[in-house]
């Protein structure tokens, strides 16, 4: 498995995310088909998305 950096997010409602990638890759995520539960740093993470104070930030990993 590669890891492929996101270049874009957004948020969409019921917990979607729109989604771009580095290779050009685009599509929507729907969060509730794979997060049993929000537990841990999760609740955080999707408040801000939902909020629109999400960034995408490319090439943060090495």
């Amino acid at each position: 498995m590669f890891l492929i950096d996101v270049t874009r997010v957004q948020a969409l409602p019921n917990r979607n995310l729109d989604l771009t990638f580095e290779n050009g890759f685009h599509g929507i995520v729907e969060m509730d088909r794979i997060v049993k539960n929000y537990t841990g740093v999760l609740p955080h993470c999707c408040k801000t998305i939902i909020s629109g104070k999400s960034r995408s930030t490319p090439n943060l990993a090495p």
